[in-house]
Formats: C-alpha cells, structure tokens, sequence
C-alpha cells in the first residue's frame, strides 16, 4: 500500500506541474487540447505494452 501511494503521490506532483507549464504557454485551442492529452495516450501506450508483453512471458 506504501508503494501505490508514493507512484500516486509522483502522478499527482506530475500532473500539477504539466498543468502549471501547459497554463503558461500561449498556443491555439486546438492544439492546447492535443497536448493537454499526450500524456494521458502516453500512459495508455505504456499501460498496453507493458500488459501485452506480460502475458507473453507467461505463455
């Protein structure tokens, strides 16, 4: 449980800092939204990688 709270705590200390940097750039709101997501499709990419290559580990 003190691990899943430290990987938490990291997350949210990340995710208020990229907040912090996107709120302080001048860009269209187009793309502010596109960039707004990249982490979260980056995390998703990851998340798939990662599980795929678990399960063939353990075929």
């Amino acid at each position: 449980m003190n691990r899943k709270k430290l990987i938490l705590g990291l997350c949210l200390l990340a995710g208020t800092g990229y907040f912090g940097l996107l709120s302080q750039l001048e860009m269209n709101g187009i793309l502010r939204n596109y960039v707004a997501l990249m982490p979260v499709q980056a995390a998703a990419l990851l998340y798939v990688l990662l599980r795929s290559k678990q399960r063939n580990t353990t075929a």
